[in-house]
Parts: structure tokens; C-alpha cells; sequence
């Protein structure tokens, strides 16, 4: 029997008292937010997200806007006829003193009369306010659950490693304020953790760090913040009966995160802008621009100082040589850009470096640290999801591990268990090779109960453990595990000794028999799957060669477009529409758009199938430990599952499966063992799936057939729309051009306007409308192009509400006919997945 050292705390039933966990981190430009329901006997349902951290006041010192929404063309524009101010890094001004007089630090102004407390318990509102409402949507019967939970739920709040009594009694203050708990609930419903250990917890939970932990191993995390970064080095003094950390030294809090680099760029912008001598209102509107360009694009894609990247400054129309400023474009060497990160560092020394933080997702950061640290020996490694807010999340992680208990029992309980073997330290020991391939030794003590820690008298103490087969079909009739007490009040090493006796003071407590015959071929092979999701645009550039030279996200890069366009490259999209059987493609007559001259469909699918087998490899051994090795070992064997539309048969699967040889996940032998085709929807008591893709949107009626031991589903009713988002994208570009045409423009500011337009609205308009009676403002030029009678202001055009909702109307009829076709009034539960869920109001009541 092995271990897995990290228990993973939001796995499985929880068994304490149903309740409502949320994680806050406010952060200096990004804040987070993870809740947990943690209900008894049930999994745990745990949610996080990023919100940008501001907050506009008007003149009367109210709260106006907040998070995302303040980032909107319409707010800025209201803003700024209304002479509100706006409140950003405020966090600066609650670090310590001795913080900011140490690191020099420059505070931007609080709007004039609003106090840091009032916008510390207003934003913090926003949160609650915005956290019910996503509870409420994505939790079953979320709104009455929210209501009988609420009052009694608990707030971790998480604050960087230098923060101390003085600014947590400040933050509890103003959570108090913002409604999340009453006065004398405080002290008890609000605790704090530092970002540090928080992050811990997230990396535990995160990455497969848990599983190569052992007793004497260091590591250490760095959580590369707004603001901040805080570096903290841990020792590992015991894995069993649960991990144990201490703090190797004290943790370091650097006034060193990602608004400096910002700071630095906005000086080197503003400086280089000045010295060509254009306006101070242009100087001022480019600096803005720059700056905000180069923080979502250029910070995260510079690697290294070998790379150029350029940054939007202006309108397409403005070029100056001098500072090698082309269609709006400035362009800057990677000397230059790496000026912008270099900050002192902290010498961390340790096997493993965790980097964290949103700081931590930019390319030049991480190649900073392996270049400093892999050659001492140390391995840096990446959680898997780079768009979580690591602090938040972590502090749910952390609130789970936290019991009051209140009884003691006079034996410690555990069991006997196999680690790995270490060469020099278990010599006396003879080691045996376990089903997952690792040299083993069995009779480690793990121990799940210890002396003398009280428990509740109705506690229930559980320790994950893995028994390994190799078989897929092993005999489960019987399974027996010994349950050992110890009376001692140490935590033995041993429960067995080199002769597998017990050691003295051991003895068996009880034996523990279960008939798992039911769970046969429900075992799984190897280590459970850690989750990881990415989404790539569909697309691929091919030169003049037909030799795919740029692909997903890349593809979109102005630079690559701009290359495309000088050399006379051709792009491949929507290239999934030519696979479509020809009954479908002529009964719904799709909109194919060309392949590049002379690729074939099956180069394309192979070059972009290689393509994410390429990254994922890459993102693989990035994110898990030894994941080079890992890789190497089991890719030869490894299974793929494509998912395709409905009404996709032998014909097109046999495509998919040959393209997936091409492109090298397996061999022509093993394919049809190891490829795997299945059709997209599917998941839930009787419920209807609406996957609205790109261009295509399949809705299918499932029924619960049985859950235990594997979830079984029987599909009633298909149907398939053709279209998709991009098709309200196809109806808003025939507007915005219809809506030019007869402005007198010149065609090419026509094609541009339109252009810029529609990859704005396709960006934010489309996924955030969803009220009829707001208008959206898209940026289509610069700021100096105004024109009344096309509602435009500042380069935005305004879109009526009514308008924007005619761009949907016609698909989103089409489902709603195609569900209630479907459903024939036999659910209740209507689940929208696809790339990203629609905010729009569909309408729909089942019958």
C-alpha cells in the first residue's frame, strides 16, 4: 500500500458542517475571490475569480462603479464628463509604514474626502454583492441555500507577509462594514492567513508538489503579486499523518510586483513621446494607451532580451520613425523591456521554487528564475491554472484545514504503508517495485489519529490512501486493511521493522474488511489526472511555402498580422466548416471561408493537432514534478479523446483519427486502442446540454440511468443548429459597415473602422451585453475622430441596447425553438456550455 502525502482537501465528502467558505485577496490591480460550499457528506463545490482592483466615486463621494466595469469605455467616458475620481493601488496605502518608508514608495491620491477604510468596506461590498449573485447562478438552488447559509459562513481574508495586527484589525473592520459578518461574529467568522501560506496551500492542492514531499525537503514559494513579492522558504519535517511545514527562515515581502514594471514603462513612454514634440493632451492619451497595451500583452509575452515587442500608442494613421513608431505601433528592444523587470531579488535555495501570482505569468519572470536557480540544482515550477487568483483560492484550502476538536484519545491510529525508497537512508530495508514502476519499502507508520489531540465525539478522522494493481481487473471481493495503535507520545518512522514484524509498542487495533466487488472496472490506471484546461483559437498562418508558420493565440498578435499582411501569408480559420458530411453542409448551407491556396484540410488539421500536442507537452512538463521523465515514460501509451458535433460519422472520425497519427500522438497500430472519438455534449436527472461553439450549437436531452459505481446517462433527444458566436459576429459586421457606408468614408477607413469595431465588440460588448436598455460604446479609431451622426465620440461608436440585442435575436430564437423541441417538457435543469456562456437573457421556461 503507498500514500499519496497530499491529502487535497476540497476532494471528496466533506464531513463537517455544511457551510459557506469564502477566500478574499485584494490585491494592488487584481483581486480574487474562491468560495466553498463545503456541505456534509457531499463534494465540494469551490469557484474563484479576478476582479480588477478599482473603484470610481462621483462627487458626493458615492461609490459608482466598480471592478471590470470600471475598465468600460462607457464608465471612463462618464467619468470624465462627470469629474469623478478614481480609486486604484490603494492597497500601497495600508502597508506598514515602515514599507513605504523603506521602499520610497509613491501613493497615488485618494479621491478627495473618501477615506482608505470607506473604500476598503465598499469594494469589499462590490465583492460580497457580485459573490452572491455568481453563488446563486451556478449553485443548485443556490438562492435559498446563500439564505440559510449566510449569516453563519466564514471570511479568510489573505494579506501580505508584512502585514501585521495593525492592518488586520483595519481589514476586519471594514469586512464588518461591507456586510459580511456583524460586530460580535467577527472575531470569529473573519481569520487572516498570509499570502505566503495561503499560497502554500494553493501549490499543495495544485500541482503534484504533494506527491514527491518527504521529511528533511525544502522548497520554496514565490508569489509575484501587484505590488509585492513575497518569497517564502519551507522545510518539510513530516509527511505523515499529515503534511508538516515550518518556515526555514522569515518570510521576505518585497515592494517589487508588477505595477513597477509599469511604472518604469510609463516613464520610458512618456519621456520618449515628449521628445518628439506632440501635444501634452497626446502625450498624455499615448502614454495611457501604451501603458495599458503593453500591461495585457507585451509583460506577459516578453521573454527575453533577445525579442522585440511592440506597443499600440496611437490610431493606425500615426508613424515616426524616430522612435520606430509604425501604424500606431511602437516598437521596443528587449533591452529596453528587460530594464523594466530587473528588481533585486531574493537567493532562494531550495529543491523546489513554486512560482505564484499573477506577476509570475509573465515569460521574462519565469526564464529570470530558471536561469538563476536551475543551475544551483533548484526546480521551478508553475501551477496549473494561470488565471486563478492563487492567494484566494488558497485561503479556502487553508480554512479546510483548520479544526477545533474536544476530546483526546490515549492511542494514536493509523496504518502501516509503503514510501519511496531512498538509496543510503533505507538500506537495512529490502525495496520492491510498485505498479506505478517507483522502487518502494513498505512499513512506514501514517498515522490518522494522534494521541492526545482532542476530537470531537462525533468526529470522523479520513486519510486517503491508493492500494495499486496491476491488474484492471483485480479480485475486490475482499479487501482488508489492518488498523494499528500506538501508545507513545512521539510519531514513530517505522510501524514495521527490515522483518516486516511490528515494531514494539504496536499493536493491531482492528481489521478492516469491505467487499469492493462493485467497483470493479470502475479502477482507473495511474495517478489521477490533474485538471488543466486551455482554450486556443482555432487558427493557423501558411506562408508562401504552404508552411504553417503561426498558430492560436500567436495568430492574433498585431505583429503576426502585420507580417502576414507584408508578406502575403494566408490564414486558415473556420477550417472545422470543411469537415461538416454534406448533408449537413447542404441543408444548413454554413459559411466556409477559403483554405489557404494549395493546403490541403488534412495538412491543416495535422499541423494544428502537432501544434497542441507540441504545447501541451510543454505545459505538462512544466507544471508537474519530474514532468519531463513523466511524459517520456507514458506519452508512447498515452489516450486521446476528440470530441466532434453531433451528426459527425465513420467517415469524418476516421478523418480525426488519421490526422491525430499525422500529427504524432500515436501510432497507425495503436490507434484505434488509444484514440478515443465521442460526440461534445454530455454530462447530469433529466437534463438538456446546450453547447453553443463557434459555429456550431448541438443541445441533447440526457436522463440519469444510475450513479454508482459509474455514472451512467442514456441521450434521448438530438438536435444541431449551424452557427454560433461567430455568427452574431457575421450579423454586427454587416451593421457597423451598413452604418459607414454612406458617411463618406474613405473605403479604406471603412475596412479599418469595421475591422477594429468588430474585434472590439467581439472581445467585450458580446460576452458582457445583457440588458437591452444600456447602450455599449466600441472603439473603431482613435480619439480624435468624432462624427454625431454616426454616434461616435472619441473613436466609440455607440450601440443602442435594441441594437445589440438584434445581432442575437435570430440565433437565440433558434435555440430556444430547438430546446423546447427537444425537452418536450420533460426537464427541468438547462446546462449552456461552449467556449465562453453567454450573459444574455435567453427567455427560456421549461414546461
Amino acid at each position: 500500500m503507498s500514500i499519496d502525502p497530499n491529502p487535497k482537501p476540497l476532494q471528496g465528502p466533506w464531513e463537517g458542517d455544511t457551510k459557506i467558505v469564502i477566500g478574499i485577496d485584494i490585491g494592488t490591480t487584481q483581486s480574487g475571490v474562491a468560495f466553498a460550499f463545503l456541505q456534509n457528506g457531499q463534494e465540494a463545490h469551490n469557484q474563484q475569480s479576478k476582479i480588477p482592483t478599482l473603484v470610481w466615486y462621483d462627487t458626493d463621494k458615492k461609490a459608482v462603479s466598480f471592478g471590470a466595469e470600471a475598465q468600460l469605455y462607457t464608465t471612463e467616458e462618464q467619468a470624465e464628463d462627470n469629474g469623478w475620481f478614481l480609486a486604484k493601488y490603494f492597497k500601497l496605502h495600508l502597508h506598514p509604514s515602515d514599507m513605504q518608508t523603506k521602499h520610497e514608495l509613491k501613493l497615488d491620491p485618494l479621491p478627495p474626502g473618501v477615506s482608505l477604510r470607506q473604500i476598503y468596506s465598499d469594494f469589499l461590498g462590490y465583492l460580497l454583492n457580485h459573490t452572491r449573485t455568481y453563488f446563486e447562478d451556478r449553485i443548485l438552488d443556490g438562492k435559498s441555500i446563500w439564505e440559510r447559509h449566510s449569516p453563519a459562513m466564514e471570511v479568510i481574508i489573505a494579506h501580505p507577509n508584512g502585514w501585521g495586527l495593525r492592518e488586520q484589525h483595519f481589514l476586519r473592520q471594514a469586512t464588518t462594514e461591507a456586510g459580511f459578518s456583524t460586530s460580535d461574529q467577527a472575531s470569529r467568522k473573519i481569520r487572516f492567513v498570509t499570502e505566503a501560506e495561503a499560497s502554500v496551500h494553493f501549490c499543495i492542492h495544485h500541482t503534484s508538489l504533494g506527491n514527491v514531499l518527504r521529511p528533511g525537503m525544502s522548497f520554496a514559494v514565490c508569489d509575484a503579486g501587484g505590488s509585492t513579492v513575497d518569497s517564502t522558504l519551507y522545510l518539510v519535517t513530516a509527511v505523515r499523518p499529515i503534511l508538516k511545514l515550518v518556515e526555514k527562515r522569515a518570510s521576505a515581502c518585497v515592494q517589487a510586483g508588477a505595477i513597477f514594471v509599469d511604472f518604469e514603462v510609463e516613464k520610458f513612454l512618456r519621456k520618449t513621446l515628449a521628445n518628439i514634440g506632440l501635444s501634452p493632451d497626446d502625450i498624455a492619451d499615448y502614454t495611457k494607451a501604451g501603458v495599458k497595451d503593453f500591461e495585457s500583452f507585451a509583460k506577459r509575452a516578453f521573454k527575453d532580451e533577445t525579442a522585440e515587442q511592440s506597443v499600440a500608442v496611437a490610431h493606425t494613421r500615426f508613424n515616426n520613425a524616430s522612435i520606430r513608431a509604425r501604424r500606431g505601433r511602437m516598437t521596443m528592444s528587449g533591452s529596453t523591456i528587460k530594464d523594466f523587470f530587473d528588481h533585486d531579488d531574493f537567493l532562494l535555495v531550495a529543491q523546489y521554487i513554486l512560482l505564484v501570482g499573477g506577476f509570475g505569468d509573465s515569460l521574462y519572470i519565469r526564464s529570470a528564475f530558471r536561469k538563476r536557480y536551475e543551475p544551483r540544482g533548484s526546480q521551478v515550477t508553475l501551477t496549473n491554472d494561470s488565471t486563478s487568483k492563487a492567494v484566494a483560492d488558497g485561503a479556502v484550502i487553508w480554512s479546510t484545514l483548520s479544526s477545533v476538536y474536544s476530546r483526546a484519545p490515549r492511542y494514536s491510529f493509523g496504518a502501516a504503508i509503503a514510501i519511496p525508497f531512498i538509496p543510503g537512508i533505507h538500506q537495512m530495508r529490502v525495496p520492491y517495485t510498485s505498479a506505478r514502476g517507483y522502487q518502494m519499502v513498505f512499513g512506514a507508520w501514517s498515522q490518522i489519529v494522534q494521541k492526545g489531540v482532542a476530537l470531537d465525539a462525533e468526529a470522523v478522522c479520513r486519510k486517503p490512501y491508493a492500494q495499486l494493481y496491476k491488474s484492471a481487473n483485480p479480485d475486490l471481493e475482499l479487501f482488508t486493511v489492518d488498523l494499528l495503535a500506538y501508545p507513545g507520545d512521539d510519531v514513530p518512522e517505522w510501524a514495521h521493522d527490515p522483518s516486516k514484524k511490528l515494531c514494539p509498542g504496536f499493536q493491531d487495533a482492528c481489521t478492516i474488511r469491505a467487499n469492493l466487488k462493485n467497483l470493479e472496472g470502475a479502477l482507473v490506471s495511474g495517478q489521477e489526472a490533474a485538471s488543466m484546461e486551455s482554450m486556443v483559437p482555432t487558427m493557423v498562418w501558411y506562408d508562401t511555402d504552404n508552411k504553417a508558420v503561426a498558430f492560436g493565440a500567436e495568430s492574433l498578435l498585431y505583429h503576426v498580422e502585420e507580417q502576414a499582411k507584408n508578406q502575403g501569408w494566408f490564414l486558415a480559420k473556420h477550417f472545422k466548416a470543411h469537415l461538416y458530411p454534406e448533408d449537413i453542409g447542404a441543408q444548413h448551407n454554413p459559411r466556409i471561408s477559403a483554405l489557404p491556396f494549395g493546403v490541403t484540410l488534412r495538412q491543416v488539421y495535422s499541423d494544428f493537432l502537432g501544434y497542441l500536442l507540441k504545447h501541451t507537452k510543454i505545459y505538462f512538463e512544466e507544471r508537474m514534478i519530474d514532468g519531463a521523465q513523466i511524459w517520456e515514460r507514458y506519452q508512447p501509451t498515452m489516450e486521446l479523446v476528440i470530441s466532434h458535433p453531433y451528426g459527425w460519422k465513420a467517415r469524418e472520425q476516421s478523418f480525426l483519427r488519421d490526422m491525430a497519427v499525422s500529427a504524432g500522438y500515436t501510432t497507425f497500430d495503436l490507434a484505434p486502442r488509444n484514440i478515443c472519438l465521442t460526440s461534445e455534449p454530455q454530462a447530469g436527472n433529466a437534463f438538456i446540454l446546450c453547447d453553443a461553439g463557434s459555429t456550431t450549437t448541438s443541445i441533447s436531452l440526457h436522463k440519469v440511468e444510475s450513479t454508482n459505481p459509474i455514472l451512467k446517462l442514456e441521450t434521448r433527444n438530438l438536435e444541431r443548429l449551424e452557427g454560433g458566436s461567430a455568427s452574431i459576429d457575421t450579423v454586427a459586421e454587416t451593421y457597423m459597415r451598413q452604418k459607414m457606408t454612406n458617411a463618406g468614408l474613405s473605403a479604406e477607413d471603412l475596412n479599418d473602422f469595421t475591422r477594429v469595431g468588430i474585434e472590439d465588440f467581439r472581445k467585450h460588448v458580446k460576452f458582457a451585453f445583457s440588458d437591452e436598455t444600456k447602450e455599449h460604446l466600441i472603439q473603431i479609431a482613435n480619439l480624435r475622430f468624432n462624427n454625431p451622426a454616426l454616434s461616435i465620440r472619441r473613436g466609440r461608436m455607440a450601440l443602442p441596447g435594441p441594437v445589440i440585442k438584434s445581432f442575437f435575436v435570430g440565433y437565440v430564437d433558434a435555440i430556444k425553438q430547438a430546446i423546447d423541441r427537444c425537452a418536450a417538457g420533460s426537464t427541468t435543469n438547462i446546462s449552456i456550455q461552449g467556449g465562453r456562456k453567454w450573459r444574455i437573457n435567453m427567455g427560456h421556461k421549461p414546461e
